[in-house]
């Protein structure tokens, strides 16, 4: 078998980070970033943000998903969390009732919670 090095196949990597490129660049260069011209989208090309289901609405496709699942299988429950509005499954023992696997995770969902208020207080501190 005959093995040879891959040295020279390797390009290497830059060293340099974004910005020092960008500040290294030829003032020609960044000139014509400055002046170019807009680019044109159609009307078409861009679609409407659909409005936030409302959570009457919610409510009402969690209990139809609730009543589809009883038919065959009572373990699986469909529920959305109040506070950050996620969609949580639970995964329910029939005869405890002691909840074996919920998705997202309480960690989870109290890391959402957490990260909602942490922009709050951001959002508030730069106002």
């Amino acid at each position: 078998m005959d093995i040879q090095s891959t040295s020279s196949l390797v390009t290497p990597v830059a060293t340099k980070s974004v910005s020092e490129r960008f500040h290294d660049a030829p003032a020609g260069d960044l000139a014509k970033v400055a002046s170019a011209e807009p680019v044109k989208v159609s009307p078409d090309a861009v679609q409407a943000l659909k409005a936030a289901p409302d959570s009457k609405d919610v409510k009402q496709a969690v209990d139809k998903l609730n009543q589809a699942v009883q038919g065959f299988s009572n373990s699986l429950q469909f529920s959305v969390e109040e506070e950050t509005k996620l969609p949580v499954v639970k995964l329910i023992d029939t005869k405890t009732k002691e909840v074996i696997r919920q998705f997202p995770s309480e960690e989870a969902i109290s890391i959402a919670k957490a990260i909602d208020r942490f922009q709050g207080l951001l959002i508030k501190d730069r106002a």
